[in-house]
């Protein structure tokens, strides 16, 4: 009860005094909800009705719960997300089986073990190529040469970056008809007359009358400096070419 109206379905009485609707003589509550409709089969969507020929209980998963295979995931067959009439299990797409990526870890030492490889490969090239000459003179056999008279001189040109003494030698061959090899033996003599080192020089296959001079490797100290030192020729030794 109320002076004013509170609401729609308020009512004035005789007294004058406004009542809620369900207090008037002629109020009827409000009968129950209907039921809702039942979806005929029409209206079943597609995804809920069971295909011909497969099972009564397979129910596929809605498209928004299919979850894709993952790459290390092997399947043969499997039903496609959206299933339709016709598309049971038994009749599943084929899809591609799904692989797991191989590591390149074969490939990748391969290429750091063949770079190592052409380092030392290259590496041993140009030592070879550099030592050469050294290399072809050691295999020469002197056991057999005869000393021989050639005049030959050598001469302390500098120091190296290894601190030895750089010292060219040259040879005249005049004692030989033919081609021969020769053995230079000298030694570096310091300012008081002290003997600083010894080594020995090959002058490979020189032709008669032949003059040559030669870069001698050699490992003598530079224990003074390369302008007051001398160097003397000690013996000279020949073989020919084909002995």
């Amino acid at each position: 009860m109320s002076d004013h109206p509170l609401g729609d379905g308020w009512w004035e009485a005789s007294d004058g005094k406004w009542y809620a609707p369900e207090l008037h003589p002629d109020y009827q509550p409000p009968g129950p909800a209907p039921p809702p409709p039942t979806p005929s089969a029409a209206q079943t969507p597609p995804a809920a009705q069971t295909p011909p020929g497969a099972q009564a209980d397979w129910n596929p998963a809605p498209v928004s719960d299919f979850e894709p295979p993952r790459s290390t995931d092997r399947m043969e067959s499997m039903p496609p997300p959206a299933a339709g009439p016709g598309l049971g299990p038994g009749a599943g797409l084929r899809y591609p089986v799904a692989e797991p990526k191989k590591r390149s870890t074969g490939k990748i030492l391969a290429i750091v073990f063949g770079g190592v490889f052409l380092l030392l490969a290259g590496g041993c090239g140009v030592f070879i190529w550099s030592f050469r000459d050294e290399i072809a003179d050691a295999a020469i056999d002197f056991t057999d040469a005869v000393p021989a008279d050639d005049p030959a001189s050598c001469v302390v040109t500098g120091v190296d970056f290894g601190e030895d003494y750089e010292i060219d030698a040259t040879l005249t061959a005049v004692s030989a008809e033919v081609d021969s090899h020769y053995l230079v033996a000298f030694r570096v003599v310091g300012a008081g007359g002290s003997v600083l080192g010894v080594d020995e020089v090959v002058f490979r296959s020189m032709a008669p009358f032949e003059e040559r001079t030669e870069d001698v490797f050699n490992v003598i100290s530079a224990r003074e400096p390369f302008d007051s030192v001398g160097c003397e020729v000690t013996g000279v030794l020949r073989l020919p070419v084909d002995g």
